[in-house]
């Protein structure tokens, strides 16, 4: 038992200097800087039997090997005049953590929204996942009091079991 916890430490703590040698690696050689291939395809959400097209960003190391996700389908509660999207399933691996990744993939579903001509689009994010409200604070996104939610905001949160935060973004209001 106590030899188990032991190695189990042990790799833990050679886990962490591996990638912090490769962290220190892409900061030093300015890999971190450089540009990332997204790849975007179509793909299909299953909300009971109800199916929703989405689409999937997926960025590409050079050898064309992905790097993590990103994920956005349309808003289930959709209104006549008011069109939405959700952001979802955002992840990137850990190897290529810290290089600004997810930062890119969400600008790159911005843009695509807003070629889209969509109204909004909305980040429903688990309360504990403290990185993921920072990146979405550090992209423009505002993190909506529970009070303060529209009502096709309130019916998409009802379907997560554990406590989550919106973060909403306006497409039609930004500048860019």
């Amino acid at each position: 038992m106590n030899y188990f916890y032991c190695m189990t430490k042990f790799y833990s703590f050679i886990k962490t200097a591996i990638l912090s040698t490769i962290y220190f690696y892409y900061r030093i050689s300015n890999k971190a800087n450089k540009k990332v291939l997204i790849k975007s395809e179509l793909g299909e959400y299953k909300y009971r039997n109800i199916r929703v097209p989405s689409r999937i960003f997926t960025p590409l190391t050079s050898s064309k090997k992905p790097m993590g996700n990103l994920s956005v389908m349309i808003g289930i509660f959709q209104e006549a005049d008011f069109q939405y999207c959700l952001i979802y399933d955002v992840f990137v691996k850990s190897i290529y953590r810290r290089r600004h990744i997810a930062e890119k993939l969400i600008i790159s579903a911005i843009k695509f929204l807003r070629k889209e001509k969509y109204n909004s689009v909305i980040a429903i994010i688990r309360i504990h996942n403290k990185a993921s409200i920072d990146l979405f604070e550090k992209m423009g996104f505002e993190i909506v009091k529970e009070e303060d939610l529209f009502s096709y905001e309130r019916k998409e949160v009802l379907h997560f079991k554990e406590p989550v935060l919106v973060a909403r973004y306006s497409i039609t209001n930004d500048e860019k």
